[in-house]
């Protein structure tokens, strides 16, 4: 039985590879886990800025540009989204928690 954090893992690859594939022109099976985008995929730095904005809105994150190298593998792309999502996730509820009053007694 997969756990909640394997089921988001293979969600993000999964949508990645489409994203990678519709900005690349490539086949899902040229996508692989250890890919690089740039030396097998033919990607250059404007195809990296373009796939970084559509992953940032794909998945409500923010990627500064000096973080735009960690997606250049793409299983390390998986990694770096995951991470990104988690850290949104942690600020998102600690956003939303109620803020404890102080009781004078």
């Amino acid at each position: 039985m997969n756990s909640e954090r394997d089921l988001e893992r293979e969600r993000v690859t999964s949508r990645l590879r489409e994203l990678v594939c519709e900005s690349l022109v490539v086949t899902p099976e040229r996508v692989t886990d250890d890919a690089s985008l740039l030396e097998q995929l033919g990607a250059d730095s404007l195809d990296l800025v373009n796939l970084a904005m559509q992953v940032e809105t794909e998945f409500s994150i923010v990627i500064p540009e000096q973080d735009f190298e960690k997606l250049v593998r793409f299983n390390k792309a998986v990694d770096y989204i995951l991470s990104k999502i988690e850290t949104a996730g942690v600020v998102a509820v600690e956003a939303s928690a109620e803020p404890k009053l102080a009781h004078a007694e």
